[in-house]
């Protein structure tokens, strides 16, 4: 992997644990401050939010890829094409996507889901100023799409994580100044409009002169759409597959049920997102190595960040799942902690789950194999609806948790044989000896921890130390025992260079 590469998982990371840190501090106070209902809604809005990526019709993967190819050869009066029509569409899908919205809000807030009456009003407004936000959301995916494809992530990281750290603290100020849900949504809606702006200023710089003025060449609109339609069937079916449950949920059960699962998913998910986010800072790389059959460095590549990520998901998982209720307990409430510690054993292997499909994922997209992913994600959707409205009935939304790993475990035995055989070189017994040997080590550490300090853990502080003590051991023992001798020397090497960057520099 190059520097570019490593500075971009790197920044990734850092930046995911940041987010992470400061989400985990304020969840509690913003279910205390709202209310399970309020933050149910607020749930909802969020989840709104994140299928908006639906509304581009994959178009935000087809410039990522198509900027990395052509900034290859250097081809600039096709990227100016690209950037162009790219930005005439993503303003009428914006707009588009806000009237969609807007004009659907009061029939599936008052028609469809639970919510109490004296939260409805609430809820209309919370959707209403979401459907307006959603007029920049999608434009933003636009200019984070460039950035990706210049393999500028880890700029783009950097002022990513301003902005969510701006919604999340401000959030919390407005509920400590005595302000509810409303004001909390038109905080983070301002704070999103800025972030466009700054993301905009930010691609411009890197772009031909008179790229980003919006207009459209068929030949350019055609080429990119042909990728985005395959690329957006399969990530809108992904989409639904994430959050279908959640909406089911809303559906049959009552609103304050959405709180107990939601929050031990964010906490899973949070996670998940860690490392998938720097799993997608691969695909432009993927994408040049294919244009440019480079074959080694593809499987080179595939092999490192698959064991990699095998690594650090299996611990996560592993510490989640056997300390759910006490991480519940000291960070919410012992009773919320007896109602969704279930949840979290389950869905803290979605981190493991997920990430490997998401690799996969990376894969099929970057080789234009889509309809393989349309095909599986079909099946896996099926099979969590059918199942979810089942087990519903008979464990509530524990079930529901069950249908969401049952289902990303099927769909990982059908995508990753697949793969390993047709598209890459990497044998299918050393895939399972990798991951069957981490989660070995990842048990008898956890474990050990879990039975010598369960009896001493009185707060979230101790459970952190518990934490990052397993860390460095699980760190220890993966560096021995799951690493091989090329992957000690080039960690080993890293490690240093980066210390030295970090060091002073003595003048002469």
């Amino acid at each position: 992997m190059n520097k570019i590469i490593l500075k971009n998982i790197s920044s990734t990371y850092l930046c995911r644990i940041w987010i992470g840190i400061i989400s985990l501090i304020s969840v509690p106070y913003l279910i205390n401050k709202l209310g399970v209902d309020a933050y149910g809604v607020l749930s909802l809005s969020l989840i709104v939010i994140g299928y908006s990526s639906l509304f581009d019709f994959g178009l935000a993967r087809g410039i990522t890829k198509y900027i990395a190819e052509y900034n290859v050869i250097n081809d600039i009066e096709k990227i100016r094409k690209l950037v162009k029509t790219s930005f005439s569409l993503y303003l009428i899908m914006g707009l588009v996507g806000a009237l969609i919205l807007g004009i659907l809000t009061h029939f599936f807030l008052m028609k469809i889901f639970k919510i109490p009456g004296w939260m409805q009003q609430e809820a209309l407004i919370t959707f209403y100023l979401t459907a307006f936000y959603l007029i920049f959301r999608l434009p933003q995916l636009f200019v984070q799409a460039i950035a990706i494809g210049y393999q500028k992530i880890y700029l783009l990281n950097f002022i990513n994580t301003i902005f969510n750290s701006l919604k999340i603290i401000f959030s919390v100020v407005v509920l400590w100044l005595g302000c509810f849900l409303q004001t909390v949504v038109v905080v983070n809606v301002i704070i999103g409009i800025v972030h466009f702006f700054v993301l905009y200023i930010f691609v411009k710089k890197s772009l031909p002169q008179g790229a980003v003025v919006p207009s459209y060449d068929k030949n350019t609109a055609a080429m990119v759409l042909g990728y985005s339609i395959k690329s957006f069937t399969a990530d809108s079916i992904g989409m639904f597959i994430t959050y279908v449950d959640k909406f089911i949920i809303g559906i049959f059960l009552p609103i304050a049920n959405l709180a107990y699962y939601s929050v031990p998913f964010e906490i899973s998910s949070r996670a998940w997102e860690f490392q998938v986010s720097a799993i997608a800072t691969l695909f432009p790389a993927f994408s040049m190595y294919n244009a440019a059959n480079e074959n080694a460095e593809f499987d080179r590549l595939y092999r490192r960040i698959t064991k990699a990520i095998v690594i650090t998901a299996v611990f996560v998982s592993t510490f989640v799942s056997i300390f759910a209720i006490e991480i519940l307990k000291y960070w919410i409430g012992l009773e919320f902690a007896l109602r969704a510690h279930q949840i979290l054993r389950v869905v803290s292997w979605g981190v493991l789950t997920s990430s490997l499909l998401s690799i996969i994922g990376i894969i099929l997209y970057s080789t234009s194999n889509l309809s393989k992913a349309i095909k599986v994600n079909l099946i896996m959707l099926t099979i969590h609806i059918m199942v979810s409205l089942v087990l519903i009935r008979y464990y509530g939304i524990f079930g529901i948790a069950l249908s969401w790993l049952l289902t990303h475990l099927i769909g990982l035995f059908i995508l990753v044989p697949w793969v390993n055989k047709n598209l890459t070189h990497f044998p299918a017994k050393e895939y399972i000896y990798n991951l069957a040997k981490s989660i070995i080590v990842a048990l008898l550490i956890v474990l050990t921890s879990y039975y010598v300090f369960r009896g001493h853990i009185h707060n979230l502080i101790f459970l952190m130390i518990i934490g990052i003590l397993d860390v460095l051991l699980y760190s220890i023992a993966s560096y021995f025992i799951l690493l091989s001798k090329q992957e000690q020397y080039f960690f080993k090497g890293y490690a240093l260079s980066f210390i030295e960057k970090m060091l002073p520099r003595k003048t002469l």
